[in-house]
């Protein structure tokens, strides 16, 4: 069978925003020796058509499939495959030389010929803390272009805290906010930038926030592709949380937000205790209390500068420049 000289397709569990789906955007700006597809398994009516929009601007061909088969692989006829976190598709990556990235989530049915890991958390542990034993020979993480992220310097005199993540996964901290704009409340000086959903798991959190905004100032980040990055430029700190049960194996929101020069209160747990320093560049929480204390100690301006230039610097190790002849050498080695 003839295949379509160097197609390499991209196939991603859902179009929900995700580590994953940034992550085929830049690199299909590094790897231009190959054409990039990206495949999504069934056209969710409820998407946000700027995630096409921005995947076809970037020259990536968006395709969509009723069931991701092997016979729907074949039929791309494509040289090669990298499979991002999906599960339950078996035989998947045995059509062509294929690339599991695994990123929380690993499922061996899928027979890839390769397993690349996006930290060595990752290596050791998915999103639910359950074991893994995965190869370190490839750790690479879905890197980001640290560099354009640099120069965003914040205009806005009021201090602002930001709490940007997403819903993907399962792993939006609904607990955490809640009791977080409990202990906020006697903040009046803070203004709380938070990712706003269409919905929550926990019946209480629109609620507390519903009433967290009679007394404060509260701003809705929308969940669309690219607002994340606006608002985190826009913040003094960023925080970072997860669901209660969500162990995150790794964060482009927080590599961005160092990029930015900003500090990052982070939970400590997942990746984030193995890849950052504490009271360095990054301050990590146990609990809520923790978190707000740092809120507040960050209002100091040298305290602020100090971690958030360290945390640019160290954002800088994580700069897709660094990686993704990483990914062009695991495609080499499965022929690709």
């Amino acid at each position: 069978m003839i295949k379509l000289n160097n197609k390499l397709l991209h196939i991603l569990p859902s179009t929900q925003i995700s580590s994953d789906l940034l992550f085929v955007i830049d690199l299909s700006k590094e790897l231009t020796e190959y054409n990039h597809y990206v495949i999504f398994e069934k056209l969710d009516p409820q998407m946000d058509m700027d995630t096409v929009w921005l995947l076809q601007s970037v020259g990536i061909n968006v395709l969509f499939a009723d069931v991701l088969t092997p016979e729907v692989i074949e039929k791309e006829q494509a040289s090669g495959v990298i499979i991002y976190n999906l599960e339950g598709h078996t035989d998947l990556g045995s059509v062509c030389p294929s690339i599991y990235y695994s990123c929380g989530v690993y499922d061996e049915v899928s027979k890839c010929k390769m397993t690349v890991a996006a930290s060595d958390y990752a290596c050791i542990y998915d999103c639910k803390g359950r074991p893994l034993n995965l190869n370190k020979e490839f750790v690479i993480p879905p890197a980001i272009n640290t560099r354009v992220l640099r120069y965003y310097n914040k205009q806005d005199p009021n201090f602002t805290v930001g709490l940007i993540t997403s819903g993907a996964r399962d792993k939006y901290p609904c607990e955490f906010i809640i009791e977080l704009l409990s202990k906020l409340d006697k903040s009046k000086d803070v203004i709380l930038g938070l990712t706003i959903l269409d919905k929550y798991k926990h019946p209480g959190t629109q609620l507390a926030i519903d009433e967290y905004s009679k007394t404060n100032k509260l701003i809705r980040c929308s969940h669309k592709i690219t607002a994340g990055l606006y608002y985190i430029s826009h913040c003094d700190v960023v925080i970072y949380a997860t669901a209660n049960n969500y162990y995150e194996p790794y964060s482009r929101t927080v590599v961005e937000a160092m990029a930015f020069g900003r500090p990052v209160i982070c939970e400590n747990r997942g990746c984030f205790p193995t890849l950052f320093e504490h009271n360095n560049n990054i301050l990590l929480f146990n609990m809520v209390d923790e978190a707000v204390e740092y809120i507040n100690k960050l209002k100091d301006k040298t305290l602020r500068s100090s971690i958030g230039l360290n945390g640019q610097l160290r954002s800088s190790w994580e700069d897709i420049s660094l990686h993704s002849g990483k990914m062009k050498k695991a495609l080499r080695m499965i022929g690709v």
